[in-house]
């Protein structure tokens, strides 16, 4: 199973993150994501992560809901155990990342040069065909941001 950036934008939340963050071409058969994350503001777990999916099983912008539980989480919570187990992958491709018992972590400049979308991060039961992911941190208080990731799954050279 190959998994490939095709799309990312933040939608809002700029006063809280600001990207400049796109996905470029890296080669003939990988796209990658590039760019910076600028943190305006310290984080701690009362800000929460949701993720929501959406699956385009031909890879033609028509996409379902896709049930994939993932539990609402304190940003802390989730670099404690979501990125213990995912970081070594990521430290060579990003800098300046916070450290994993570092909370609340303060804001900074995160960059991030050909980074490839982590393979080991996508279930082995997942379809191919293109998925929409929405990424939302918000606070207790209501403020918060919302990212937008499109990416292929594909078996080998064959998409769809």
């Amino acid at each position: 199973m190959e998994v490939m950036f095709d799309y990312f934008e933040q939608l809002n939340g700029t006063d809280i993150l600001e990207s400049n963050a796109r996905v470029k071409k890296f080669n003939r058969s990988s796209a990658v994501l590039d760019g910076t994350f600028n943190l305006k503001i310290p984080m701690d777990d009362s800000f929460k992560i949701k993720m929501d999916f959406y699956h385009s099983p031909k890879g033609n912008q028509q996409f379902n809901y896709y049930p994939l539980k993932l539990p609402l989480t304190g940003v802390c919570a989730y670099i404690k155990s979501a990125w213990k187990e995912y970081m070594s992958h990521l430290q060579s491709m990003i800098d300046n990342l916070p450290e994993v018992d570092e909370c609340p972590f303060s804001p900074r400049e995160v960059r991030f040069t050909n980074l490839l979308y982590p393979q080991e991060t996508v279930p082995e039961f997942a379809p191919t065909g293109l998925w929409k992911i929405y990424l939302t941190i918000q606070s207790d208080t209501g403020e918060g941001l919302c990212l937008l990731v499109l990416v292929k799954l594909y078996n080998g050279e064959f998409f769809g």
